[in-house]
């Protein structure tokens, strides 16, 4: 058995493949405009990965495997961590390659694209603030983000320009395509992009593997483990915004087109992929890791943070297959190693815990 405090042993063995899985999950691609002398506005490219501060191991882990590139921030009032990676250089030669070769999935794969794009055109053509150039920069560099105003973005700009920048009124002598060519090959030839249902539809030339879901689940997933009515229940869950729909199309497809696709009751910009109790067992932990019944916790692979719940789950089940719960102790033995498995948010003792599930299950 295994809890959340000990589960960091774990951490190791990180592939560029898990870190865009992972980067799809938690990267925000950014490009703020700063202020300079004589009043100028330089755009200013960042990458930032925000997570909770208990996930800091891997948010150091990653840091390291990108060779110590970027800088981190703890928000300890807010339980956050922010590792950002804004060195134009660091971006150029170890972010780009990165990500070229790791890819990230649907829409956000078309916002690297023109991350990508921007800051090679900012590294190579330099271009001077108020030319045809810069005012394209920054039509790339406010499209970045959908969460940040334009408006918000553009603060220090005149209304013309405010106007034409965030309509995406392109100047009359940039050539596109030309600088798509030089600096963004994937863009010139666009045979990833098609159109379905009035849906932008992105086509990676990758084919997805268990290394990006794991490090996509560490980021936006979760395994839940629980008994309803004497039965042993268990949901793993994925979750994209609505715009990286085809990404979870593909994971579905990737377990043997098994579990559901819906929104979430409580964000309509947010879906999920579901898939539970036996499936997990035949499907899920044979994708995802290399257990087997002679396998102890310190060698398996996998996700990294819920892969302590992966491992108690199967302790539960192989139990469960040939026990019942009102068998005291084998009802003891589950309970110990759920215990250790819940998040436990509010600190409740096992004793709490124990009571709490017996007059949930009429035990």
């Amino acid at each position: 058995m295994i809890n959340k405090d000990s589960r960091n042993k774990n951490y190791n063995n990180i592939n560029n493949d898990y870190i865009a899985g992972y980067m799809q999950a938690k990267l925000l691609f950014i490009a703020p405009f700063i202020k300079g002398k004589n009043n100028q506005l330089y755009i200013k490219p960042k990458l930032n990965i925000s997570d909770n501060i208990n996930n800091k191991d891997l948010i150091l882990l990653i840091k390291n495997k990108l060779n110590n590139i970027g800088y981190i921030i703890n928000q300890s009032n807010k339980n956050i961590i922010n590792y950002n990676i804004n060195n134009i250089d660091h971006l150029i030669n170890n972010i780009i390659p990165l990500l070229n070769k790791s890819q990230l999935r649907s829409d956000k794969y078309l916002t690297y694209l023109n991350f990508k794009l921007l800051i090679n055109i900012l590294y190579y053509e330099k271009p001077i603030y108020g030319s045809s150039l810069w005012t394209y920069c920054a039509i790339l560099a406010i499209n970045l983000n959908p969460l940040i105003k334009k408006s918000t973005q553009l603060r220090y700009l005149n209304n013309e320009d405010k106007y034409n920048i965030i309509n995406g009124i392109i100047p009359k002598d940039i050539n596109i395509k030309e600088l798509q060519y030089k600096y963004c090959t994937e863009l010139f030839n666009n045979n990833f992009i098609s159109e379905i249902n009035n849906h932008t539809l992105i086509t990676n030339c990758q084919l997805l593997n268990s290394d990006f879901i794991n490090g996509l689940i560490d980021g936006n997933g979760n395994l839940s483990i629980n008994i309803n009515n004497n039965t042993l229940n268990c949901i793993l869950s994925i979750k994209q915004d609505i715009n990286n729909i085809s990404l979870l199309n593909d994971i579905k497809s990737y377990f043997n087109n098994i579990g559901n696709i819906h929104k979430s009751n409580y964000n309509n910009n947010d879906m999920y992929y579901h898939i539970s109790n036996i499936d997990i067992i035949n499907i899920v932990i044979p994708k995802l890791t290399n257990y087997n019944n002679n396998i102890n916790y310190n060698e398996l692979t996998g996700p990294k943070i819920i892969l302590y719940k992966i491992y108690n789950y199967i302790l539960i089940y192989n139990i469960l297959k040939e026990n019942t719960l009102t068998n005291e102790v084998i009802f003891n033995k589950v309970l110990i190693i759920l215990y250790n498995t819940i998040s436990n948010k509010k600190n409740i003792t096992f004793k709490e815990y124990k009571l709490k599930m017996i007059n949930k299950l009429n035990i």
